[in-house]
């Protein structure tokens, strides 16, 4: 398949929330010609940022509980179904983050869980029962946002992760009412991760560990990558190499020789990169 991210051309102050945003400000005429022309490129699936703990200009996305506010809602769906019509699936892109106020632990911590699973729950609730849902993007740059904070150490990593398997166990347990009341299929589970070929790759297969005063190992965690069906790279800097190689594939040689064995989907690279867009 071919992935495209569905950012509208009224983009005007925040770019992640301008699709559901803009999509109530303009109507529908040019979202009907977008994906005309998104059908005839080529393309099969739309990726759709769905903001937390983000604001604009016209305010907060989300209301006071965390779930996404209910005209946005509409738009999601209003938009989902235009797609459906054209034979185009959506791909929701979860927890967009792009407020540069706001830390790692407003968007991971265990204290903020119930903000966290509100905001979760409206959206699943919205697509319940959407027939061209392609996979849902946990998050869009996990190793990256926000502003960094994966890079912050063992810590962060840790929390991070006790986030992802906390939310990767609401999906499924929603996948399997979802397959149990309707028998529809379940939406594969991803996230998307950026620089490849950085340092941070090694973390990715590392298990979150706890030791206590005296150095013991008190506990440890499953891989991230266990927690998911399939991986979303972003990669802008594919380059080459001295052997001829480019970043881009041997970041994902160097991640198949550590054993990730998941689907790997190119979600985002520069467009005159010529590359497969899905590597079994």
């Amino acid at each position: 398949g071919k992935v495209i991210s569905y950012i509208s051309k009224w983009v005007e102050h925040n770019w992640v929330e301008c699709l559901l945003t803009d999509y109530q400000l303009h109507g529908d005429t040019w979202l009907n010609e977008d994906l005309e022309l998104i059908k005839e490129l080529g393309f099969d699936t739309i990726r759709i940022f769905i903001p937390y703990g983000s604001t604009d200009s016209r305010g907060p996305f989300c209301n006071n509980s965390g779930a996404v506010k209910s005209v946005y809602l509409l738009n999601l769906l209003d938009i989902t179904r235009k797609a459906a019509l054209r034979g185009l699936k959506i791909s929701p892109v979860l927890f967009a983050w792009r407020d540069s106020q706001q830390t790692g632990e407003d968007k991971y911590s265990r204290d903020n869980q119930a903000k966290q699973l509100t905001y979760f729950n409206s959206v699943y609730e919205t697509l319940f029962n959407e027939p061209n849902i392609a996979y849902v993007s946990l998050e869009n740059e996990i190793n990256y946002e926000p502003n960094g904070f994966w890079s912050q150490g063992q810590d962060a990593i840790n929390m991070v992760i006790d986030w992802l398997r906390r939310m990767s166990k609401v999906h499924r347990d929603i996948m399997a009412w979802r397959l149990k009341k309707d028998d529809l299929p379940p939406w594969p589970l991803g996230v998307g991760i950026s620089d490849v070929n950085s340092d941070w790759m090694n973390d990715w297969e590392q298990r979150p560990r706890s030791y206590d005063s005296g150095g013991v190992l008190v506990w440890e965690e499953g891989r991230l990558i266990e927690q998911i069906d399939v991986l979303l790279v972003h990669c802008y800097n594919p380059g080459t190499d001295s052997s001829g190689h480019g970043a881009l594939e041997n970041g994902i040689y160097h991640m198949r020789q550590m054993g990730m064995t998941k689907p790997i989907i190119i979600e985002e690279i520069p467009y005159q990169v010529n590359k497969t867009f899905l590597i079994e």
